[in-house]
């Protein structure tokens, strides 16, 4: 009698429900007890969200060229831009960069160490890499933003350096602001200070600097007094690991007595370690992700 009963109120509730969804009239379900109600118990892969947290089995790989891997503070990295940054022979992406700044923010937070890593597209707008003046008002609107903002960490008169990372020509080096010692470095592992490379950019990137320093009104300094200094650093011996090369020179300080060991034979174990550091970092939100890295079998 009861389990009677409960097939009743059962099938009642599924009737109500699916004419709710209009899937179909009661009367469609008398007499059809035992057929599964027609409710969307699962939606199907190909209208279920690459980001949502359901276990969904094993990283696809189409997955993981836009499914986030790494994300820093609203600041993301996909699979696929960390595994083409790191895989041997690959060129680090931007996004790659930018994520490796808030990994490093939060590692050592400006108030201790006195620095600032600024995002790529600082360097963007320092040379002039907009389409049109709408492009360009946006861009600095932004960059004063990220000017003012980096000010509330820590104001940046008061800081040792400022970091910039910069793509360019698909090349990245690393422009220092050296706010204590009073210089402008840039550190390449490729071109040289006489180079056409820098001969065409390096006063463009200092007097773009200059003046947005002055549009986020900040405190006057006088850079002109500031000489720029190309320092010896480790060399690259081809023209794909700038990248790698950069993201180790974030870690130079012109008054530390102990030089930058880095080499070409470095790079293969500096891309595994920079790739795991970033994926399991402690500031990286993505739980899920790094269990299924960590659970991952070919």
């Amino acid at each position: 009698m009861f389990r009677q009963e409960r097939s009743t109120l059962v099938n009642r509730t599924d009737d109500f429900y699916n004419t709710n969804l209009s899937l179909g009239r009661p009367s469609s379900f008398r007499g059809k007890e035992n057929v599964p109600p027609k409710r969307i118990v699962q939606p199907s892969r190909y209208r279920s969200s690459l980001y949502g947290c359901s276990e969904r089995g094993q990283i696809m790989p189409h997955e993981r060229k836009i499914k986030p891997a790494v994300l820093i503070d609203k600041t993301i990295a996909t699979f696929g831009q960390l595994g083409n940054s790191k895989k041997i022979g690959g060129r680090v992406q931007a996004y790659v960069i930018n994520v490796y700044c808030r990994h490093l923010f939060n590692e050592n937070h400006p108030r201790n160490s006195l620095k600032h890593y600024f995002f790529h597209t600082a360097s963007e707008y320092f040379l002039g890499k907009w389409k049109n003046d709408e492009a360009r008002i946006w861009w600095r609107k932004k960059l004063i933003r990220s000017f003012i903002g980096a000010g509330k960490a820590h104001n940046l008169l008061m800081s040792d350096k400022l970091y910039f990372p910069t793509l360019h020509e698909e090349y990245y080096f690393l422009f220092v602001v050296d706010i204590k010692g009073r210089t402008f470095y840039f550190l390449d592992s490729f071109y040289d200070e006489n180079s056409s490379y820098h001969m065409n950019i390096k006063k463009k990137i200092i007097s773009s600097f200059i003046c947005t320093w002055y549009e986020a009104r900040l405190q006057p300094m006088d850079f002109s007094a500031f000489p720029t200094v190309y320092p010896k650093v480790p060399q690259q011996d081809n023209d794909i690991d700038c990248g790698i090369f950069t993201m180790k020179l974030m870690g130079w300080c012109p008054r530390n007595p102990t030089p930058i060991v880095f080499s070409p034979k470095n790079v293969p174990d500096a891309r595994i370690r920079y790739a795991v550091d970033l994926m399991f970092s402690h500031y990286n939100t993505l739980d899920d992700e790094k269990k299924r890295v960590k659970e991952f079998r070919l």
